[in-house]
């Protein structure tokens, strides 16, 4: 339990509240193997996970049939807490144990308990599920891209500002890029070669330096033409 200092739900909270807490409530610690299905995408979310120790991926299956990576998982982290309460109260996507891990789950009225228990939780809570939902704002605005420049293009664009530099560092491979593009990796590979046969970029392994970019931007005026 140590691990949940470090978790956001439970910032500015000492250790021996966050154990008040809990012997205050009832909850499970569960453990999941390597590849083993979590929650799936529209179960009922009625039970706070809390991530304690290992990987988790969630994804969400498009109507096609096929799979999108949203996010990937460390522990300590909460998982769908934005979705325990309000009208829809579903997992919006299959969690799935990257490797072993550890789970906490609080049913819903030990959270409401927790609430009225502690100032802090509750407002951490209330932090979080608003950065949630400001991050999934800004997925449903890449995901409305209907080509691939044109999310590559504002990813590496929204990247830059980001890092406040033209000359980009970039953590994923080109095999988590396309995961989290939604696309196949060869069609993203030759996307980013020809933006680069083009001058538009020059990368060298994990750096990417932007050459041009009123014509990456050019691709995002593109794509408000399509949605016109």
């Amino acid at each position: 339990m140590k691990l949940l200092e470090k978790c956001k739900l439970f910032k500015n909270i000492k250790p021996e509240d966050i154990q008040t807490l809990l012997s205050a409530v009832h909850y499970r610690v569960l453990k999941y193997e390597k590849h083993q299905l979590i929650e799936y995408q529209s179960a009922p979310c009625d039970k706070l996970l809390i991530l304690t120790k290992g990987v988790v991926i969630a994804e969400m299956t498009k109507l096609s049939g096929s799979s999108v990576k949203i996010s990937e998982l460390h522990a300590p982290e909460s998982l769908a807490s934005a979705f325990l309460f309000g009208d829809e109260q579903f997992y919006p996507v299959d969690i799935t144990a990257q490797e072993d891990v550890t789970i906490l789950r609080i049913p819903k009225s030990s959270v409401l308990k927790m609430f009225n228990l502690s100032q802090q939780f509750l407002s951490n809570y209330l932090d979080m599920i608003s950065t949630r939902a400001q991050y999934l704002t800004e997925k449903l605005k890449f995901f409305s891209f209907q080509t691939i420049k044109g999310k590559l293009a504002y990813f590496l664009l929204k990247t830059a500002s980001e890092q406040n530099s033209d000359t980009l560092i970039i953590k994923q491979t080109q095999s988590e890029l396309a995961d989290l593009f939604g696309v196949a990796r060869p069609s993203l590979a030759r996307c980013i070669k020809q933006l680069a046969d083009d001058n538009y970029i020059e990368i060298n392994r994990k750096e990417y330096k932007i050459l041009n970019k009123r014509e990456l931007a050019s691709f995002l005026q593109y794509e408000d033409k399509l949605h016109k």
